[in-house]
């Protein structure tokens, strides 16, 4: 980055690969003391909107989401505590996922705000309206090197990773899906102040 002058159009290109390279040196670090239980998750006040919008624009550049179409609707919601690197690390698993069982033209729905019955959980919804997840596989979705796609789509530890990064906050996820019509995977976290209520 240092011998390319500013002006030059490799520029911006070769500072994306940098900032892209320490935005992972960045989430392996986190990962590997979620991993091992050393540190807990670091508590920080985090505004859920915020880490889906940054996760949001850092795919943008991603391959699987030139063909999709990513809407937001979001709530205003109180503050939830945790690990905004983590959770960021989690949400775009999830949209990743959805993103690889779209079709050209595919959309991305993501909400966020209360539950119905109560507000000391935000819910953040992921619906997309791709290929869907047979009935006999939706139980084991978040098991460990366990996927539907090609070889080289995937590890399948993603929605794994996702899974137990949500419960070391205190959260939850379910799925719901149809073949043929799409996924939610909906995520529920405890607000500010009720993570030992939930």
């Amino acid at each position: 980055l240092q011998m390319v002058d500013v002006d030059d159009e490799k520029y911006s290109y070769v500072k994306m690969i940098r900032d892209a390279g320490e935005s992972c040196k960045e989430v392996i670090s986190r990962l590997l003391r979620f991993s091992r239980r050393q540190e807990g998750v670091m508590h920080t006040d985090i505004d859920v909107r915020n880490v889906l919008d940054a996760g949001i624009e850092m795919l943008m550049k991603h391959p699987d989401f030139k063909k999709v179409k990513v809407e937001r609707s979001y709530r205003e919601v109180s503050c939830i505590s945790g690990d905004p690197v983590l959770l960021q690390q989690a949400f775009m698993n999830m949209l990743i996922n959805s993103a690889q069982a779209l079709q050209c033209d595919g959309v991305i729905k993501v909400g966020c705000g209360y539950d119905n019955t109560r507000v000391t959980q935000v819910v953040v919804s992921i619906r997309d309206n791709g290929c869907g997840i047979p009935e006999e596989d939706i139980p084991k979705v978040f098991e460990p090197f366990f996927s539907t796609k090609n070889v080289d789509d995937g590890t399948g530890i993603g929605l794994s990773l996702a899974y137990w990064i949500i419960q070391d906050h205190g959260g939850r996820i379910s799925v719901e899906s149809m073949v043929g019509r799409g996924s939610t995977f909906t995520t529920y976290l405890p607000v500010k102040g009720k993570e030992r209520h939930e």
